[in-house]
């Protein structure tokens, strides 16, 4: 499965190669799935030029400095202040890692504890509104299986619409990896019950 979305996102976005500096020893507390993306990749983008924000970007970081820019605008004192202020779990307790970006405001944090009952959730920080909530529950492949499903969205959309239309496209459709959340964690929820 992560071979298919590794060749998916090669066609409209791109696939950075994995990481050869030290990453390796920390890929041990990733999910399985998720290990398996940053061995194959260590970013993973659906469009090129997302400068790290548009469409669905992913690439685990562990590196707290990342995390402290986009929870407190690079203060450790603010990054406390954050794990203090918002209801637990949230993302700037230690067990929280970088996961990726789905737009300039919005970023995604999964649990990388592998002793947690939260192992493999996510959650999404929106930094302009100070918000730090659940995005998916564990395990991960609740979160891949979303991202599969997505991408098959996406790459229909981008094989069938022009170049230089695409993104209109995407907003008349709705079709933001945020919006397609909405339907996916909905359908996912009227399932359970």
């Amino acid at each position: 499965r992560v071979e298919k979305l590794w060749a998916q996102f090669q066609m409209f976005g791109e696939c950075e190669p994995p990481s050869s500096h030290g990453d390796e020893i920390h890929f041990n507390n990733l999910p399985p799935r998720l290990q398996q993306m940053m061995e194959k990749s260590k970013h993973w983008h659906s469009q090129t030029k997302s400068y790290d924000v548009f469409g669905l970007n992913i690439g685990v970081s562990f590196d707290n400095i990342i995390k402290a820019r986009i929870l407190a605008g690079d203060d450790q004192d603010e990054l406390q202040e954050w794990k203090e202020r918002h209801s637990q779990p949230n993302c700037a307790m230690e067990e929280w890692t970088y996961l990726g970006a789905v737009s300039e405001y919005d970023y995604l944090f999964v649990n990388t504890n592998p002793s947690s009952r939260y192992f493999g959730a996510t959650r999404r920080v929106t930094s302009n509104c100070d918000e730090d909530e659940e995005f998916l529950p564990a395990p991960f492949d609740i979160f891949f299986e979303m991202m599969e499903e997505w991408m098959e969205q996406y790459m229909d959309l981008r094989k069938r619409e022009p170049e230089d239309e695409w993104e209109e496209a995407m907003d008349e459709c709705e079709m933001s990896f945020l919006q397609f959340y909405r339907t996916f964690a909905s359908n996912r929820r009227n399932y359970s019950s």
